[in-house]
């Protein structure tokens, strides 16, 4: 199983775990409610000195996570790319190799990708940095742009100006313009439309494929060897989304809230105090319920088993020794980790998982240069 894998787990382990540690906070035996960087360096030349972390077990964890059904209901994972997931992809692939159609005769809607040209002033004197004759921007919520950039442009013909007034964010990275308020002239030059077609895709595969429907299968067959690939990690993805959809936390140790809480404020010291505690809950969260879950299911972590489990993290993070690693990031928080990943492996595999997976194992060995599109 590789560690550092998937969402919150990864998470965990990079940012906490494989990093040197910090003092714990909150005193143990107090909870609160459930309402309520990774060091440069080599691993051996990190100088911090790590606590040994929180003991997860020693708390009663049924007091902090009530445990849902997680195993009766199967999973299904299939590694078949289906017509719909195709279209998506080819999409993306297009985008990603820049081709497009330009389109001129439509009004533009919500989705579109456009080309504009736009000039910002303030005050009627145009600013530095303010202009472009060519950029791009998406009619979607998160777009890159500060908010209200955009609004201005949906239902809109090419070779349309419009002005828009917006109002820089007060933390906005050039000083001058943090908190003004700006008046955009923006052009619609024309609309970038991603659909494949024949014509599109001979010309970025430099006539290795004459039509879409040919592209389409090869690609298909790429993208479920991907998945052939990635099918592991995505299973356990799959197995940590199941827990965490059944298991909740009631309240949280605030020791152990306090450990996390205090690492992230040695990481981050310009985040708000908000943010810092809300991840530490989501940190402490997913020890609360993969150790619950672990306890449930039976899973020890003998002395022999941890020796050897942490001789194998040591060789993949490259320290010299199991000991050294240790040292410098402490035993509970490598325990902790180890656990947590016993705990999804073991549900891996107890899990009744439904897939194709064999169906179409056989890609896999496939020969590499048979004209197959790779990404």
């Amino acid at each position: 199983m590789k560690n550092c894998f998937v969402k919150i787990l990864a998470a965990g382990l990079a940012a906490l775990a494989l990093v040197s540690c910090q003092p714990t906070g909150e005193g143990a035996g107090t909870t609160t409610t459930a309402e309520g960087s990774v060091t440069t360096g080599t691993p051996e030349t990190t100088q911090k000195t790590p606590s040994e972390g929180v003991d997860v077990m020693k708390f009663e964890l049924s007091n902090y996570v009530t445990l849902g059904d997680y195993k009766s209901e199967p999973l299904t994972h299939n590694v078949y790319c289906s017509d719909e997931e195709l279209s998506e992809q080819l999409i993306s692939y297009m985008k990603e190799s820049g081709a497009y159609k330009k389109v001129t005769d439509r009004v533009t809607a919500a989705g579109d990708t456009l080309n504009i040209s736009y000039a910002g002033r303030v005050e009627d004197i145009y600013f530095e940095g303010g202009t472009s004759d060519s950029a791009t921007v998406e009619l979607v919520e998160n777009n890159g742009y500060i908010a209200g950039f955009a609004d201005d442009l949906y239902g809109v013909m090419p070779g349309t100006k419009v002005e828009t007034n917006v109002t820089f964010p007060s933390d906005y990275g050039a000083e001058a313009l943090a908190g003004v308020s700006a008046v955009f002239e923006i052009t619609v030059n024309y609309i970038m439309d991603y659909t494949p077609t024949d014509a599109l895709i001979e010309e970025i595969t430099n006539g290795e494929f004459k039509t879409l429907a040919e592209f389409s299968e090869n690609y298909r067959k790429t993208i479920i060897k991907e998945n052939l690939k990635n099918y592991e990690d995505d299973v356990y993805a799959a197995v940590i989304d199941r827990v965490f959809d059944k298991c909740s936390v009631i309240s949280y140790p605030d020791e152990l809230v306090g450990f996390y809480r205090e690492m992230l404020e040695e990481s981050y010291p310009s985040a708000a105090a908000e943010d810092i505690l809300e991840l530490a809950r989501e940190y402490a969260k997913e020890d609360l319920i993969l150790h619950a879950v672990f306890v449930a299911e039976g899973l020890t972590l003998s002395e022999a088993d941890y020796r050897m489990k942490l001789s194998e993290l040591a060789s993949e993070y490259g320290y010299s020794s199991g000991d050294v690693m240790e040292a410098q990031n402490g035993e509970f928080n490598i325990k902790n980790v180890i656990r947590k990943n016993m705990c999804i492996e073991h549900l891996a595999v107890t899990i009744n998982i439904s897939t194709d997976y064999e169906q179409y194992e056989h890609l896999l060995s496939e020969n590499e240069t048979t004209g197959e599109v790779t990404e």
